[in-house]
């Protein structure tokens, strides 16, 4: 990306790190990619901080409504997810957002 472009992210995250203490209800729902991919705001921080100006990231408020109008389709992987959002009932998972300026 160019100096100075607007960057704007959003992607699946955890509430806290769980890697190495995966809860034992959610162990058959997380499948290894997602466990790979799915961290906390403070692991990523130091992963974009020192490439953007003035870095905002944090925990976005419409992850019930992002999920809930994800889960109401009739997408094979939407239905799938059913059972992990129900089990996780927003104890563990979140949505990330960044935005800032490249540096």
């Amino acid at each position: 990306m160019k100096k100075d472009a607007i960057v704007a992210i959003a992607f699946p995250g955890m509430k806290y790190e769980l890697y190495q203490n995966i809860p034992e209800e959610m162990k058959t729902l997380w499948d290894d990619e997602a466990l790979e991919m799915w961290h906390s705001i403070e692991w990523w921080k130091p992963k974009f901080e020192p490439y953007l100006k003035d870095f905002q990231i944090g925990e976005m408020e419409c992850f019930d409504q992002a999920w809930q109008d994800w889960l109401s389709c009739d997408n094979p992987y939407a239905v799938e997810d059913r059972v992990m959002i129900a089990t996780d009932h927003g104890r563990y998972m979140n949505l990330i957002k960044l935005s800032d300026m490249i540096k």
